[in-house]
């Protein structure tokens, strides 16, 4: 069996969103309710294989209109 190598990653693309603030429910309207749901996400155990595997890779994330005015 030949063992299976990842591929070499140049970047990482967040596209679309990346937390969902009024998913069921939104409970809070600060800057500390939307840090926490950030947190929470990076810290979640799928999401840290993904950065341990890409960490020396750049990340770019894509702010969308709606982020900015809704």
């Amino acid at each position: 069996m030949i063992p299976y190598e990842h591929p070499s990653t140049d970047f990482l693309l967040f596209l679309g969103d990346f937390i969902y603030a009024d998913v069921p429910v939104y409970i809070g309207d600060n800057k500390e309710a939307y840090r926490r749901l950030y947190r929470r996400n990076f810290a979640s155990p799928s999401f840290r294989k993904v950065y341990e595997r890409l960490r020396k890779s750049p990340s770019y994330a894509l702010c969308f209109g709606n982020l900015l005015f809704d």
